[in-house]
C-alpha cells in the first residue's frame, strides 16, 4: 500500500495542472510588515507588495460594502485609486482578494476541528491571528498558488463528515480577506500584523482536495480603460428626463467646503446616478452639473496633483447603480412621494399601503386604533397614529404643477401640520374601520377555527397543533409563553393539590372551569364559588387565571361593587369576573340578578363606551367569586344553586408562603393551559360539570343563606298540594320568626310575592285560593300550611280543604 501512494501524487499533481486552464499566476512572494501603520499607508504598502485591496466600511467584514458586489474587479493595487478611496473614506478599513493576488488563504476558526494531518502544513504558513489572545491559532493561513492553480472559496474534500463542524473556511478566486491594521467587527481589537514574511506555495496535499472556481476570469480586476467604457455606456444608456426637477436638489446636496467635500462629492455621485437609471434625468446633465461644481470647489488645484478624482466617484458610482433595476430605483426614488395634501383619502391609503408592506396594518374598531406588532392587534392612541404621521410625512413631498399656459411641474415639500393630518386621520378612520360586532378573539374572514394565541403561534384548539401569527385573526393579547406540548406540569400540581387538599375531583373540576374560560364556552351556565381560609390559595389561583386570560379577565372587590351601584360597562371585552372579599356579604337581591342574568346566558342592556346608545347585548362570560366563608346570594326561586359549582380549599399556607410561587407557576403556563385543554375536552365529552363532594356543604349553607324565606317554610310548614294555610296566620307567624331569628320582616304584600317564587322540592308552587269555609271566603295560600307545632302561636286557624 505505501509503495503506491508516492506514484499516485504526481500523477495527480499533474492532472490538476492540465486541467485547469487560466493566466498563470506569479503570486505575492513577500508578504509585508504594516505594524504601526494607519489603515490608509497599510493599504499602500499591501498595493506596493502586490497584494489589490478594496475598502471596508468600519463595522463589517463586508468588501462590498462601498464598492458592491463587483467588488472583486475593483480590488486594484492602483496607488492613485487607493489614495482617492482613503482620502473619501478615511476611516475605511480594507480587505484584498485572495484569488486576484495569486494567494489562497485558509481561515481557521475553530482550531481544534482542524485535522492533524494539516497542521503539519499549516505551520510553514504565513499566520495572522484574527484574535488577540497570543496563544489561539484561529487565524489566517496565506499560501502562494502555483502557476495553474484556480480555486474557489468551496471546502471540496477539506469538508468534514456529516455532523462535525467545520474549522474554517478556504478563500482564493471570489472571496475576501480583511486585513491588519483594520479593527475587527465585532470584538474591537485590531487585526494582528508581523515582520515581513516569505509566503510559502500551497502544499499538493491540500491542493489535491481543493475545488477549482467556475471562472477565475470573472474576478479579473478591471483595467481603467474598460472601466471608463463602462461609465460612457451608463451615461449613453440612461437618458431619459421625465422628472429633471428631481435633480435640483441632489446639485444642492454637495457642500463644497474644504473637509467634507470629498465624501459629500461621492454621496452626490451616487444619488444622482442611481436617480438618473430611475429615468428621473439625464445621467450625463447630472455628471455635467456635478462635474461643473466639483471643479468650482476645487478651483484647479487638485489635491495632490490627482485631476482625475471625480472621475474615479463616476466609475465607482456607476458600478453601484449596476447593481440595481430601474424599477427598484425608481420605487426608491419614489419612496418619500405623496399624493397631494389636499386628497386625504388618497394620503390615507397610501399610509395603509405602507402600514402592510412593512407588516404593520392598523385598524380603528369601536372607538380605539389598532397596530399589528407580528403577534397581536395592540391598541394604541389617536396621539400616537398623528405622531408617526409626522415622522412619516416629514420628509414626503408631491408633484406639483405651476398654473398658467407654461405652469412647470415641481416636487414640493410635504410639510405636515395639524390642519393636514386632522383631515388624513379623519379619512383613515373611514378606510381601516371595522364592524362594531368584530369580537376579540374571531377570524376577521369569518372562519370557524378556534385557537389560542401563544406567543410563539396560534394553538388550533381541536388538535392542539400551532399556527404561525397572522393579521386575519383578531386578538389584542397573547398568552405570555411559548407553546411546548408535553411539557410536565411539577410546581402547578403541587399547588393544585395544596389548594384543593389533594381532590382529584376539585381539581379536575378546577381545571374544567379553567377550560371553559379558555375556550370561551358559556353553554354549561356555572360560575365558581370558591370558600377557604386566608392564605389557602385563592388569590394565587386568581393571579394564575389573570396571566393565562389577560384583559379578559377582570378583578373587582365585592365592597367596590357594592358601592357603585352594579355598572355593567366594565364586564365588556372580559370572559371571567372575579368578586373577592373576606368579609363582604351581597345579601342584594339585585346583583343576585345581574348574576343569574349574565351566567344564564341572558341579554343585558349596555351602553358601550363607542356607541351613543344603550344595547340589549349577551356577554359572554362568567364569575369567580373567592371568600373565606360562602356569600350571600338572595334568591328565593333556587335557581343560584343551580348555577354553582363549589370548591373548597381547607388549608392555610399564610405562616409559610412561598413568594417565589407565582414565578413557579408561570413558568409552567404551557403545561398548565395544556392540562385545562385536556380537562375541557373531557368536559365536552361527559357534558356537564360533576360537582365534588368536598363543595356539598358550601353548597348547603349557600341555599341555606339564599332565602330565610326558604328556611322559615322549612322550619314551620308542611307543603303539599292539598294543603292552604291563611295569609294572616301565616304572616304573623312569619313576623314572629323573623324576630326570633334576627331577621327583618318584610312587608305582607312583598311577602306573598316572595312566596309565590319561592323554589320548594319537587317542583311544588305556592299559589293564592280563597276556599269557601263557613260561608266565608278568607284570602289563604295554596300548597302549605303551618306545622300543628307552630299553630299555637298564631290565632287564625288552619283550615284544611275537602
Amino acid at each position: 500500500m505505501k509503495t503506491g501512494v508516492p506514484a499516485m501524487i504526481p500523477e495527480k499533481k499533474a492532472r490538476r495542472k492540465t486541467a485547469r486552464d487560466g493566466e498563470s499566476v506569479d503570486g505575492v512572494a513577500n508578504w509585508p510588515d504594516v505594524r504601526e501603520l494607519s489603515n490608509a499607508d497599510a493599504a499602500e504598502i499591501y498595493a506596493k507588495s502586490g497584494v489589490p485591496v478594496v475598502p471596508v466600511r468600519p463595522g463589517t467584514k463586508n468588501p462590498g460594502s462601498y464598492l458592491g458586489r463587483g467588488w472583486p474587479q475593483r480590488a486594484t493595487t492602483d496607488l492613485d485609486i487607493i489614495r482617492d478611496w482613503w482620502r473619501r473614506w478615511p476611516d475605511a478599513g480594507m480587505a484584498m482578494h485572495p484569488g486576484g493576488a495569486g494567494l489562497l488563504v485558509l481561515d481557521v476558526d475553530i482550531p481544534e476541528n482542524v485535522p492533524e494531518w494539516m497542521w503539519v502544513h499549516l505551520e510553514r504558513a504565513v499566520f495572522r491571528r484574527t484574535t488577540n489572545a497570543p496563544e489561539n491559532r484561529r487565524g489566517h493561513y496565506i499560501y502562494r498558488l502555483r502557476p495553474g492553480d484556480q480555486f474557489g472559496c468551496s471546502l471540496g474534500k477539506l469538508k468534514p463528515a456529516r455532523g462535525k463542524e467545520a474549522w474554517g473556511q478556504v478563500r482564493c478566486y471570489g472571496g475576501a480577506i480583511v486585513l491588519a491594521p483594520t479593527t475587527h467587527p465585532t470584538e474591537g481589537h485590531a487585526y494582528t500584523s508581523g515582520p515581513a514574511e516569505h509566503v510559502p506555495w500551497l502544499p499538493d496535499e491540500i491542493a489535491m482536495k481543493l475545488s477549482a472556481a467556475p471562472d477565475p476570469n470573472e474576478y479579473r480586476t478591471l483595467t481603467p480603460t474598460e472601466l471608463d467604457a463602462k461609465a460612457k455606456a451608463f451615461l449613453d444608456t440612461y437618458a431619459e428626463d421625465r422628472e429633471p426637477y428631481a435633480l435640483k436638489p441632489i446639485l444642492a446636496e454637495f457642500e463644497s467646503a474644504p473637509g467634507g467635500r470629498h465624501e459629500s462629492m461621492w454621496h452626490a455621485v451616487c444619488w444622482a446616478l442611481r436617480e438618473a437609471k430611475a429615468g428621473r434625468f439625464s445621467a450625463t446633465a447630472a455628471v455635467d452639473g456635478l462635474r461643473e461644481r466639483w471643479e468650482a470647489a476645487i478651483g484647479g488645484e487638485y489635491r495632490d496633483g490627482d485631476p482625475d478624482e471625480f472621475i474615479r466617484m463616476v466609475r465607482d458610482g456607476v458600478a453601484l447603480a449596476d447593481e440595481v433595476s430601474a424599477e427598484a430605483l425608481l420605487a426608491r426614488a419614489h419612496r418619500n412621494r405623496w399624493p397631494n395634501p389636499k386628497q386625504p383619502q388618497k394620503v390615507a391609503q397610501e399610509v395603509i399601503a405602507r402600514a402592510e408592506r412593512d407588516g404593520r396594518p392598523i385598524a380603528h374598531w369601536r372607538g380605539e386604533w389598532l397596530r399589528w406588532d407580528g403577534q397581536c392587534w395592540c391598541p394604541t392612541t389617536e396621539d400616537q397614529i398623528r405622531a408617526q404621521l409626522y415622522r412619516m410625512l416629514e420628509y414626503a413631498n408631491y408633484e406639483h404643477t405651476t398654473g398658467g399656459a407654461n405652469g412647470a411641474t415641481l416636487e414640493v415639500s410635504w410639510n405636515p401640520d395639524k390642519a393636514k393630518l386632522t383631515n388624513v386621520i379623519d379619512a383613515l378612520k373611514a378606510e381601516t374601520l371595522w364592524a362594531d360586532d368584530m369580537e376579540d378573539g374571531s377570524w376577521r374572514d369569518g372562519r370557524n377555527c378556534g385557537v389560542l394565541p401563544f406567543s410563539n403561534g396560534l394553538l388550533r384548539i381541536d388538535d392542539r397543533t400551532l399556527l404561525p401569527h397572522t393579521p386575519d385573526y383578531f386578538n389584542t393579547e397573547y398568552i405570555p409563553c411559548d407553546y411546548e406540548p408535553h411539557t410536565e406540569l411539577v410546581a402547578g400540581r403541587k399547588f393544585l393539590n395544596e389548594l384543593t387538599g389533594d381532590d382529584p375531583d376539585a381539581i379536575e373540576t378546577l381545571m374544567e372551569f379553567v377550560g371553559t374560560r379558555l375556550v370561551g364556552d358559556d353553554r354549561f351556565q356555572k360560575m365558581l364559588i370558591v370558600v377557604g381560609p386566608s392564605g389557602s390559595g385563592k388569590g394565587t389561583f386568581d393571579r394564575l387565571l389573570s396571566r393565562i386570560l389577560g384583559r379578559k379577565h377582570a378583578g373587582v372587590r365585592m365592597d367596590d361593587y357594592k358601592n357603585n351601584g352594579f355598572p355593567i360597562e366594565p364586564l365588556l371585552g372580559k370572559t371571567l369576573v372575579t368578586f373577592s372579599d373576606q368579609r363582604a356579604q351581597l345579601d342584594m337581591k339585585r346583583f343576585t340578578d345581574l348574576l343569574l342574568q349574565v351566567v344564564g346566558g341572558d341579554a343585558v342592556s349596555v351602553r358601550r363606551p363607542y356607541d351613543r346608545h344603550s344595547v340589549s347585548v349577551r356577554l359572554p362570560l362568567t364569575f369567580m367569586i373567592l371568600s373565606n366563608e360562602a356569600p350571600v346570594l338572595p334568591d328565593n326561586a333556587g335557581a343560584m344553586v343551580r348555577r354553582v359549582l363549589a370548591i373548597r380549599t381547607p388549608n392555610t399556607f399564610a405562616d409559610s408562603a412561598d413568594y417565589d410561587l407565582d414565578q413557579k407557576l408561570a413558568a409552567e403556563l404551557s403545561a398548565f393551559v395544556d392540562l385545562a385543554l385536556t380537562a375541557y375536552r373531557q368536559l365536552v365529552e361527559r357534558g356537564r360539570f360533576i360537582q365534588p363532594d368536598s363543595g356539598q356543604e358550601i353548597l348547603t349553607v349557600i341555599r341555606e343563606n339564599s332565602s330565610y324565606l326558604a328556611n322559615f317554610v322549612e322550619e314551620c310548614c308542611d307543603v303539599g298540594p292539598e294543603l292552604i294555610e291563611t295569609k294572616a296566620g301565616l304572616y304573623m307567624r312569619w313576623t314572629m320568626w323573623c324576630h326570633t331569628n334576627g331577621h327583618t320582616a318584610t312587608a305582607a304584600n312583598k311577602f306573598a310575592s316572595d312566596l309565590y317564587s319561592l323554589y320548594l322540592a319537587g317542583g311544588h308552587r305556592i299559589t293564592a285560593s280563597r276556599p269557601s269555609i263557613n260561608g266565608e271566603r278568607p284570602h289563604c295560600f295554596s300548597g302549605l300550611a303551618l306545622k300543628s307545632d307552630q299553630r299555637s302561636a298564631t290565632k287564625p286557624r288552619l283550615v284544611q280543604g275537602d
